[in-house]
This record gives structure tokens, C-alpha cells and sequence, in this order.
């Protein structure tokens, strides 16, 4: 019985020492239980890297030259040196220079002083003297900043296409010097057109500007006088291109400027640069600003009759709203330029102010 007791008693040390044990084993499974694996740290955006626009790239100025007149030796006529001034500003304009105009009466001692105040890049001057049925030309370029002579060249000149011809060269001297040839065409503007062999050759001297005493003819005997610059009136006469069916557009620029020439004898004139011919539905930007200015253009026709051509040119002046206030009756000469300097010298005398 003693026996039996001891024996039930062992046994409860056992299980609860099993039961411990096993609690011990519980525990000890707690403390080590996995730990969460770690969230991985958040990665920043990489911030772009700041690009800057790149600037367009600025257009080059184009060099800008004051022309000076010509001086003139001989029996030339004073007018030619504004005549021949005004060429070379409509050539070099058109070539791409900027082209600031001197005041007058401005003498060859402060050419220099006046074209650096102006603030031009150059200046061209020159001298005319008589040579055979044409003029020998003299063409300098200096920079207005230093005075230097960077171009000097003698030509004999017989027509507007020669003397065009000279500022032609003039202009690629000064866009060459100034390391803007690339940007511009190198070839010669197309404002007055080069003579060739199936083209009449081109107006002469002495037909355009009436200056030489051999080359006036008696059909240009009643051209009127030409008007002193601080006489003319203060309106300005836009030239516009000339207008004629049929006929090529070399004769059609020479005619222009024939017009262009035979006007600035009379009134301050400016070029207009749209080189349209129809006037009346672009008048208002031809005037542009300028709202008192009047606009010069015609109409010129020509006809062959055994081997001679025969010309015949209608001028109109226009208001600034394309309306006509004077149309002159048809004006016919051997050539185009006797029929313009005809009928502008007209316009002039019945209209001395451009009005």
C-alpha cells in the first residue's frame, strides 16, 4: 500500500515536470520567433538636370555706308554727282547694306567726321571726269572708324549697268571686310540688270542723267531744269516699279530706275521696296508712315519699226489710298529713258509741288 502511494506520487513529479519542460520549451519558442524582414528605405526621384534653352541665334547686322556725291571734273553737269549717289544707294539697299543718306551741301574734308557721327560702318565717295563717249569713275571705301581706305578702283562707265556694276564691287569690298559675305548672296544685286548680247545695251549716261554735252539729244530739249535739293518740296515721291505687258523684266528695272532718276531731279523721292507695279491695292503699305507722300508709277510700252525701237510711257501719280491725281497723256521717244524724262519733266512743271 506504502508502496503504491510512493508509487503515485512519482508519477505526479514526473508530469509536472514534463509539463514545466514543456512550458520552458514554449517560452524559449517565443524569444525566438523570426523577425519581420525590414521594409527597404524609399529611393529619391532623381531631379532632372536643369537644361537651358539654347538662344536662337542673332541675325548680323548688316553694315551700314553713307555715299557721298561724286565729285566732277570737266563739262559734266553738277546733277550727275546726286544722280550717280542715288544709283549706288538703290544698289547697296538692295544688296542688303543699310544705307544712311548725308546731309547736304556736306564737303569731302568732313566726310569722315560726318559718317563716323552717323554712326556707319563705311563711306564711299569718288570723282567723275569726261572720257570719250563715257566718264571715267572713281570709287573709294573707307571705314568710318578709322578713316582707312579699304577699296579704290577706276572704271570707264558708259551706262547705268556700269555704274551699277561699280557698287556692286563696292559692296562685296564692305561685306567682306566686315566677315558677312557668306550671309548674302555674292552675286551682284538683281536691281539693274547686266547688258548682253540679245539685250539692247543698257540706258546710257548721257540718256539717263542728260549729262554729257555730247550725249543730250534734241528731244530732250525741253526737259525742265533740275530743282536745287533745299528747293524741293518737302512731299516725298515714292518710286514704284514700272508696269508694261510684253516687255522683259531687265528693260522693265531699267525703266525704274529711269523714273526713279528723272524724279529725284524735281522732289525728294525714296525707293519702294515690294517691287510691285500695282499700285492702287498697295499703296497703303508702299506709303507705310510716311501718310503725305505721293507714289510715282507708269506704264511703259515699246514698239520695233525696221530695226529702231520706239517707246511710250503713261505716268500716274498715286495718294496713299491708291487713288489717281494725275495721269499724264502717253509721252513716245526713241528710248525709254527720253519718254520718262519727257513726261516727269511735265509732271514737274504743272506740279512743282508734288501735288
Amino acid at each position: 500500500m506504502r508502496y503504491m502511494l510512493f508509487s503515485m506520487q512519482r508519477s505526479r513529479f514526473q508530469l509536472a515536470a514534463l509539463g514545466l519542460a514543456a512550458f520552458s520549451v514554449m517560452l524559449l519558442g517565443a524569444h525566438h520567433t523570426t523577425a519581420p524582414s525590414p521594409k527597404p528605405l524609399a529611393t529619391a526621384t532623381p531631379i532632372p538636370a536643369f537644361t537651358a534653352t539654347p538662344e536662337p541665334a542673332k541675325a548680323a547686322v548688316p553694315p551700314s555706308v553713307v555715299v557721298y556725291q561724286f565729285e566732277t571734273t570737266g563739262e559734266m553737269p553738277k546733277n550727275i554727282s546726286s544722280s550717280i549717289a542715288q544709283l549706288f544707294d538703290q544698289q547697296l539697299t538692295v544688296g542688303g547694306l543699310h544705307v544712311i543718306m548725308p546731309p547736304n551741301g556736306i564737303v569731302r574734308s568732313n566726310y569722315l567726321t560726318n559718317a563716323h557721327a552717323s554712326k556707319a560702318d563705311y563711306y564711299i565717295s569718288g570723282y567723275l571726269t569726261p572720257l570719250g563717249d563715257g566718264a571715267a569713275m572713281v570709287v573709294q571705301v573707307v571705314t568710318a572708324d578709322t578713316g582707312i581706305m579699304i577699296f579704290s578702283k577706276t572704271a570707264q562707265i558708259f551706262s547705268t549697268n556700269d555704274a551699277a556694276a561699280q557698287a556692286d564691287a563696292a559692296r562685296e569690298m564692305m561685306l567682306a571686310h566686315s566677315g558677312q559675305l557668306a550671309q548674302y548672296d555674292q552675286a551682284p544685286p538683281t536691281a539693274t540688270p547686266q547688258p548682253d548680247s540679245t539685250q539692247g545695251a543698257s540706258t546710257s549716261l548721257g540718256g539717263l542723267f542728260g549729262i554729257f554735252k555730247h550725249g543730250s539729244k534734241s528731244s530732250n530739249s525741253g526737259i525742265a531744269p533740275a530743282v536745287a535739293n533745299q528747293d524741293k518740296p518737302d512731299r516725298i515721291a515714292i518710286i514704284a516699279r514700272v508696269g508694261g505687258g510684253g516687255i522683259d523684266t531687265g528693260t522693265l528695272t531699267s525703266a525704274t530706275q529711269s523714273l526713279s532718276g528723272a524724279m529725284s531731279r524735281y522732289f525728294r523721292t525714296q525707293v519702294d521696296r515690294s517691287n510691285s507695279s500695282d499700285i492702287p491695292p498697295n499703296a497703303d503699305a508702299i506709303c507705310g508712315s510716311n501718310r503725305n507722300a505721293t507714289i510715282a508709277g507708269g506704264t511703259l510700252g515699246q514698239q520695233h519699226s525696221h530695226g529702231k525701237a520706239q517707246s511710250t510711257f503713261t505716268l500716274r501719280i498715286y495718294t496713299c489710298f491708291g487713288a489717281v491725281i494725275y495721269e499724264g497723256d502717253p509721252v513716245t521717244g526713241g528710248s525709254a529713258q527720253e519718254a520718262i524724262d519727257q513726261a516727269v519733266s511735265t509732271y514737274a512743271t504743272q506740279n512743282p509741288s508734288n501735288s
